[in-house]
């Protein structure tokens, strides 16, 4: 027969085994709470109900254990879940927010509104284009265009991808049935409106959709304050001031799509008073509505094109003429000639700054034409901007190092976090600044263009007058921590 003392030191055992229990239950609770507040949409002020928890459990505990030795521990168990779930996201709400989070999107009957609101997380995640589309393995992917990258932001259902094409249908009013598959349209995001052009795309393995947001890097509104502004240096808007401040000369700004060449010409536009001087925009398609500026859209159908819109203003007062992509012979030659009496910035694709004035010669422009209208071409590039929330100092590999050879390997640069931060929507990367070289016509780069010049021989006298390269400014970026290696050779050619 077992002795009153054995008898009670085995209750306190099976005491401490409950007790233990119900701690570790309490943790692992206390854990998966934290983790669904923090990403919970409602998480706001729901903070207090974990707190009228924790002042339950120590009611609970006595009951349970028949006495009041376990309510100390259940007190530091529950200050610490309410340090953890505090409104100031300390310890574990914190750690859980730190991962990447698919955004959640409920599927309402009304396809309308959950298309509004994927457009509406998209819109918050920075993004400035939206597309449903077929992933390897049969099933649809959701992919937000961030900083001129894809980013795959979770899968959709065969329901989900079908409210979300039939919403974008039902919101810019497209009859696929008629063969009307493109549509732009204006939503109300957060209160403000919004213009969007979408498309949709039916093949074999489903319909899928693409919404992109007009204005694109132009939504930050940072062109409004000048060239300088948006990334360019001083060089380059003493450049453009000087042709304003003459009357006349044309600044080419090239590059290829999705350089940011738009964004310049309108931070072009913002160096001129308005209430000074006209000024005149010929686009193909008006990103931006600016309210001191006369904007003309160029319409071939209707017989509204850059040479006979350009016509038209040479009658009128003279002023600042922004041209959005130089396309054929007819535009660059019009172009070139409105240069001899006005200031004039034009937007072309081409590789860099020597293409561009190789590309207005191959145009059948007279070489002496081009050689007195163009005072410079600015060649761009956008690359992404490191995160200064959780970008970290590491060493290069010795691959990029060997690719790009203006490095040694002792160089303290930057790259990015795996996983990013919430400020960067787990990218790594927050935001696009341009990378640049400047290109002034002077009398030796005038004086090759008579011989039938090649990309090579002018881009071999540019250099020779001190032009610096796209890749030299951008190694600039990288040794000031600015972006990262892979970003320069995944950009700059």
């Amino acid at each position: 027969m077992a002795s009153i003392p054995d008898i009670l030191t085995a209750a306190r055992v099976e005491s401490l085994l409950w007790g233990a229990g119900w701690w570790l239950a309490l943790g692992a609770a206390w854990a998966w709470a934290s983790v669904w507040v923090s990403r919970s949409h409602r998480a706001a002020g729901r903070w207090w109900v974990l707190l009228a928890a924790s002042g339950a459990y120590l009611l609970v505990c006595p009951l349970v254990f028949g006495s009041f030795g376990s309510l100390g521990f259940g007190a530091f168990v529950g200050m610490c879940a309410t340090m953890a779930l505090s409104p100031k996201s300390l310890l574990l709400a914190s750690l859980a927010r730190r991962l990447p989070q698919p955004p959640r999107f409920q599927v309402s009957r009304d396809p309308s509104r959950f298309a509004l609101d994927v457009l509406e997380k998209a819109r918050a995640s920075r993004a400035t284009a939206v597309a449903s589309v077929a992933h390897d393995k049969g099933g649809i992917r959701l992919v937000y265009e961030i900083d001129g990258v894809g980013h795959s932001v979770g899968k959709l259902s065969r329901q989900r991808s079908r409210a979300l094409v039939r919403g974008i249908e039902r919101l810019g009013d497209i009859d696929s049935s008629s063969g009307c598959d493109r549509a732009e349209f204006a939503v109300r995001i957060n209160d403000e409106p919004v213009r969007v052009s979408a498309s949709i795309t039916r093949t074999g393995r489903g319909v899928f959709c693409n919404v992109r947001f007009q204005g694109g890097d132009l939504a930050d509104g940072r062109y409004r304050r000048g060239l300088v502004a948006i990334g360019l240096s001083h060089a380059v808007g003493g450049m453009f001031h000087s042709i304003c401040d003459e009357g006349r000369g044309l600044l080419v700004v090239c590059g290829p799509a999705d350089a940011g060449k738009t964004t310049t010409a309108y931070a072009a536009l913002h160096e001129v008073d308005p209430f000074q001087a006209q000024a005149f925009t010929i686009e193909e398609a008006v990103a931006v509505d600016l309210p001191a500026v006369t904007q003309h859209r160029v319409d071939p159908a209707g017989r509204r094109t850059i040479p006979r819109i350009l016509g038209d203003l040479q009658a009128g007062p003279a002023g600042l003429v922004v041209i959005d992509q130089v396309r054929d012979a007819a535009s660059a030659l019009a172009a070139l000639q409105a240069a001899a009496k006005r200031p004039v910035v034009a937007t072309m694709d081409a590789q860099d700054a020597a293409d561009a004035l190789v590309q207005l010669m191959q145009f059948g422009a007279p070489a002496a034409l081009v050689r007195s209208s163009v005072a410079a071409v600015v060649a761009q590039r956008l690359v992404r901007v490191l995160c200064e929330h959780c970008k970290q100092p590491c060493r290069p590999t010795p691959d990029l190092l060997r690719r790009l050879r203006q490095f040694h390997g002792d160089m303290r640069v930057y790259g990015r976090q795996h996983g990013g931060c919430e400020m960067c929507a787990h990218v790594g990367y927050r935001g696009r600044t341009p990378v640049y070289e400047l290109l002034i016509v002077n009398d030796r780069i005038g004086a090759a263009l008579r011989a039938s010049p090649t990309r090579r021989s002018v881009r071999s006298m540019a250099r020779a007058a001190g032009m610096a390269t796209l890749r030299e400014c951008a190694v600039g970026l990288v040794r000031t921590g600015v972006t990262s290696m892979p970003e320069i050779i995944r950009r700059i050619p």
